[in-house]
């Protein structure tokens, strides 16, 4: 189940991350952050699954991903993944404008890419 649940996952990350970095080529870097934390938001649901939960929200998986994950991810992925959550709850429901420049997305779309490795070597 976990194999399947993964796959599907790992698709959903490719094509977010696709089109995250699509945006940035068109200078959206706002949508390129929101995209990131998708595709670590999705990549962090396999760890989920494999311990037989489902996602109810945001901050939860963020609170298991820190709690049953805080020896086997480094700090720095979990720290980046809360403050994405953070980030992507401002640039979406926010009522200021919310500005990211171009070379803070670019730092996010590589950390993006080296939590999914992260964390396809505990699946």
């Amino acid at each position: 189940m976990v194999g399947i649940v993964f796959l599907r996952i790992i698709y959903k990350f490719n094509i977010t991350f696709i089109s995250l970095e699509k945006l940035f080529e068109l200078d959206i870097y706002d949508e390129s952050v929101v995209n990131s934390y998708a595709s670590m938001f999705h990549t962090c649901r396999v760890l989920l699954f494999k311990e037989g939960f489902t996602e109810k929200s945001h901050y939860a998986l963020f609170i298991f991903i820190k709690d049953k994950y805080k020896d086997k991810i480094e700090k720095k992925f979990i720290n980046e993944f809360n403050n994405l959550r953070l980030e992507r709850h401002e640039i979406t429901y926010g009522l200021d404008k919310f500005i990211v420049n171009k070379e803070e997305t670019k730092q996010v779309l590589e950390i993006a890419e080296e939590f999914l490795k992260a964390i396809i070597k505990l699946v």
